[in-house]
């Protein structure tokens, strides 16, 4: 992992409580799940990436602060 990808998790980290991250994905909420595939995303080793609506269904707070 390089020092992007590291800074990348530790901002996701920062959008979750200790109880959510110990989670599995299907349990979390809708906006949680959205926001972990655009970190996903992010992380992956894709040229370009495509995103439709990144931020569609967050709530406000959410959408200010991944943007």
């Amino acid at each position: 992992m390089n020092e992007n990808e590291s800074g990348i998790l530790e901002e996701y980290k920062s959008f979750f409580t200790e109880s959510d991250l110990a989670k599995p994905i299907k349990e979390l909420s809708f906006s949680s799940r959205k926001l972990t595939a655009v970190i996903m995303a992010l992380l992956s080793d894709a040229t370009i990436i495509l995103l439709d609506n990144p931020c569609e269904g967050l709530d406000y707070d959410l959408k200010l602060k991944l943007l």
